[in-house]
This record gives C-alpha cells, sequence and structure tokens, in this order.
C-alpha cells in the first residue's frame, strides 16, 4: 500500500486534483443514490413478490459497498424465503447493474439468517406441522398455493427478473430455518452460487459447517447440540428442462455428522394420532458424485428406548438401522433390527406384554441414482419370536365360534409365533410356527391383483386340519394328508 500511494504522490498536482474530484463525486453520487431508496424501490416494484430494504448503506469507493440490517424477503406460487444480514462487506459488479444482474465477489457477512418453505395447498394443520413453518416478514402465514395457479411466465416477463450471482463469499450463519427444521447457533458458509430465475443455477463448491447449535421442529428440541459438514456442488442446470428428479444428476455433496436426537417425538409432526417418546442417535457419512451414493455411504440409527403409540397399538422397546453402499452390492442396502413388547387390540380389547425378539429387516434398493428415486429390488423380513403371555383375549374371541372346544384347546397362552416376509415382485408371507395351547399352524401366502393365495395347515388339538387360500376366498380341508401343505404350496409357486 505504501508503495502505491507513493506512485499516487508524484502524479502532477492537476491529475491529483482530478483524482480526488472524480472519487467525492462519486462518494457523493453512489451515497446519494443509495439514501434516495431508489435501489429497494426497484427491487420491490411488486411487494407481493419482492421486497429489499436495509437500514444503513454506503460506497466509500466504485464496487464497495457496506449495508447494515439488510432485509430481503421473496416469494413465487411454489416457495418463500427470507434473508436478513447484520452486517456485510460486498464489492459489487457496477455494470451489471445495468442489465438486471447482481454480481458480488468477496462477500463478508455477519448475522445472517435464512427461512425458507414450500407452499401448501390447506391450511388444514392437525399435527402442527405447518405451525412449525417460518414466519417471514411481510408475507402470509400459513402460505398457501395459488388457486387456480397462476400462467406459466412469459418470456419477456422471465427476462425481467433479477439474476443473483455471489462468488467468494464468508458468511457467519446465526440461524437456518427449512420447512419446519430450525437451527440456530453458529455456523459457516463458504463458496459461491448463481440463481438466474426461472432460467439457470449453479451451486459451489460451497461448504456448510455447524458449530454445535440446537435443532429444532416446532416445540420439540430433534438436537440440542448439531455439528455437521455439508460441501454441495451443482453443476449449471438449465431449470426448464431440469424436471422431477433429474436435477440430482447435477448434484455433487458430502455429508457428514453425528448427532444426538434429543427428541424422537418430532415424527408425530408426520403421522395423525401419533405418539412418540425417547431419544437416539443419528449418524451420517454420505457422498454423492453426480446424483450417484458412492462405495462407503452410511447412514445409521440408534433408538435404545423408544415409545410409540398409535391407532390403540403401543410399542416400547429398541430398534437400530443403517442404510449402507457396499462394494459388493449394484444398490444401497438396508439393514434393521428392533426388540421390545407391544399391545396390540383384538376386537376391542388388548393383547398385553407381546415381547418381539430377533426381530430383522434387509432391504435393497435397484441401484445408487438418485435420479431414478429410491426404487425397491428386495425386501426381506423376519419376525424371530412373538410371544403373548396372556391370550385370554384371543381365546374368549374363537369361543365365540367353538364355545366348548377352543377355550380348553386354546388355553390362556402363552401364544408363540414366527414369520418371515419377503417383497420382490409380490408380498410373500411366510408363517413358520404359531402355537397356542395345544393349536399348532404354519403355511405361507403371497398377494397378487386379485387377493392373497397359499395354504395353510396344522392341528386343534387333536384335530388336522388344512386350509387352502386362493384370490382370498378360502376353503377348509380337513384331516390333510402328510405332505399335503407342501403339495398345496408348490402349486401355486411357493417353494422352500
Amino acid at each position: 500500500m505504501g508503495t502505491s500511494f507513493k506512485r499516487v504522490a508524484r502524479l502532477p498536482g492537476y491529475v491529483l486534483a482530478a483524482l480526488v474530484a472524480v472519487e467525492l463525486f462519486y462518494v457523493l453520487a453512489a451515497n446519494a443514490v443509495i439514501l434516495s431508496g431508489v435501489i429497494q424501490r426497484a427491487a420491490s416494484t411488486n411487494p407481493q413478490a419482492t421486497s429489499l430494504a436495509w437500514d444503513r448503506a454506503w460506497s466509500p469507493w466504485p464496487g464497495r459497498v457496506y449495508v447494515s440490517d439488510l432485509r430481503l424477503q421473496v416469494q413465487d406460487p411454489v416457495q418463500e424465503f427470507g434473508l436478513t444480514v447484520d452486517h456485510a462487506k460486498v464489492d459489487v459488479i457496477l455494470w451489471a447493474l445495468l442489465h438486471r444482474r447482481f454480481r458480488a465477489s468477496h462477500v463478508q457477512a455477519e448475522g445472517v439468517s435464512f427461512r425458507m418453505l414450500l407452499k401448501v395447498k390447506t391450511a388444514d394443520d392437525p399435527n402442527g406441522r405447518l405451525a412449525a413453518f417460518p414466519p417471514i416478514e411481510g408475507f402470509a402465514r400459513p402460505a398457501l398455493s395459488p388457486d387456480p395457479p397462476p400462467p406459466s411466465a412469459s418470456a419477456a416477463e422471465v427476462a425481467q427478473l433479477w439474476s443473483v450471482e455471489l462468488d467468494q463469499v464468508d458468511a457467519a450463519v446465526s440461524e437456518l430455518w427449512f420447512l419446519e427444521y430450525r437451527y440456530r447457533g453458529g455456523a459457516r458458509v463458504h463458496g459461491g452460487f448463481a440463481l438466474e430465475p426461472l432460467r439457470r443455477l449453479w451451486v459451489g463448491p460451497a461448504l456448510l459447517q455447524l458449530e454445535g447449535g440446537k435443532l429444532t421442529a416446532g416445540e420439540k428440541i430433534v438436537s440440542s447440540q448439531l455439528t455437521a459438514r455439508v460441501a454441495l456442488t451443482i453443476a449449471p442446470t438449465d431449470l426448464p428442462s431440469a424436471t422431477g428428479l433429474g436435477i440430482f444428476h447435477t448434484l455433487t455433496s458430502s455429508v457428514q455428522f453425528d448427532a444426538a436426537l434429543d427428541d424422537l417425538g418430532v415424527a408425530d409432526l408426520y403421522v395423525d394420532g401419533l405418539r412418540t417418546l425417547g431419544a437416539g442417535r443419528l449418524e451420517a457419512d454420505i457422498r454423492i458424485s453426480d446424483g450417484k451414493l458412492l462405495q462407503g455411504s452410511s447412514l445409521e440409527a440408534l433408538l435404545p428406548a423408544t415409545d410409540l403409540r398409535l391407532a390403540g397399538y403401543h410399542f416400547a422397546g429398541a430398534a437400530r438401522a443403517k442404510l449402507m453402499v457396499s462394494s459388493d452390492a449394484t444398490g444401497a442396502t438396508a439393514h434393521a433390527t428392533l426388540s421390545g413388547t407391544v399391545d396390540v387390540p383384538w376386537f376391542g380389547k388388548t393383547l398385553t406384554e407381546a415381547a418381539l425378539s430377533n426381530v430383522t429387516a434387509e432391504l435393497a434398493l435397484v441401484d445408487n441414482d438418485l435420479a431414478q428415486g429410491f426404487r425397491l429390488r428386495r425386501l426381506h423380513a423376519g419376525l424371530g419370536e412373538a410371544r403373548v403371555r396372556d391370550a385370554r383375549a384371543l381365546s374368549q374371541t374363537a369361543g365365540a365360534f367353538l364355545p366348548i372346544a377352543a377355550p380348553i384347546v386354546l388355553g390362556n397362552g402363552p401364544l408363540v409365533a414366527s414369520a418371515t416376509l419377503d417383497v420382490a415382485d409380490h408380498p410373500l408371507v411366510r408363517l413358520k410356527r404359531l402355537t397356542l395351547g395345544s393349536a399348532e399352524l404354519q403355511g405361507a401366502a403371497f398377494s397378487g391383483a386379485k387377493g392373497w393365495t397359499g395354504a395353510t395347515a396344522g392341528h386343534f388339538g387333536a384335530l388336522q386340519l388344512g386350509l387352502r387360500l386362493r384370490d382370498s376366498k378360502p376353503e377348509s380341508v380337513p384331516f390333510p394328508e402328510p405332505g399335503w401343505l407342501a403339495s398345496e404350496l408348490a402349486k401355486v409357486g411357493i417353494r422352500d
């Protein structure tokens, strides 16, 4: 800087005077424009769509702008977002403003808050999810989609929209609020992005680091101390042609976090009547390239103590699930285990203390391409054992049909059952064993276009019984011969 000052000092006096005059003229003219409000009014010609304001702003030399308490709100038929910035220093490319382009580099900002939501079709909110969406100043709440939808913007209207391009951003963030999820605490964003509304988008390379803040969803504390690292790149994308999930092909990203889940009650926001208690842990190490999950990616949930109630059912126990991409798989695979007790309503009564053990599930996806959605290739679930100590409710129900035999044969319990479920082309259920008192049953059936088809066999006390099922129409077979069950299942294509 000293060398540059010396060079300027050697200039002739009239040149120095001219430079000072130009700088003085710029400072007076530029700051007069800033103070006049003409920029805010130009950006807020339709306050119902866009609103821009700030409390203080000034420019010491061409391109450099300092601004405090900036507020920007934008909405379209699909979404709303709001941005507030306590303080920022920006180098603006002035000539681009003549072409409705806001281009800036070396953006340094403090106290950034970003809120975004998607509009909904109805104000009905039975679970309180919409109430957890962020309020955005100047826009109605709840944010409803226009009905009927407005016509698509014409080429002339699209050309009048302002585009934004920010590069070399370094921003200290205090709040991120996407839909019902709100993060408050230390965070930092580095990188850049560009958006030409309804035309083109690119992001990154960009890096978001969450530094141990609180993540909430409405009144629920999802995580009291969330630390995460998210790297993101979205290749230049033509928005009109990027429909559906195809936009994932432009995405390259890595996500790492290990978060304690303070309140599993966040699940209540998505299912009517669900009530969930408990805590757990969620770990992620996800890597994506051009929209495809890469080898080594994983997502694991640990729920050691969960209490769940829904439609009269009550589950209390532990669960664990892990999604991963391994080297020997064509698609991502997931494994889950569960154990605990469940209360099951039975004709207005409850089968209490149904203990579940060795409950497992495995699924495999067709491929790792996110643009294709999560297409299921195979699902296998196993119930190692379900044990009901007191089965009187079931015995009493059967007693309505066999008033003398049922109580004698079935008794009061325990009821013990094991089964498997396989889903490929059609769901296939195998009842490996079900016993209650001196009754026992086993069999299998699959679901087709017209209903369930299969067979079961066993004994009710000393009485041997078989049941043939075709398109959900049962046919009883008393005293079936040995090997009858295997033969009936083979006829419909079910084999061990």
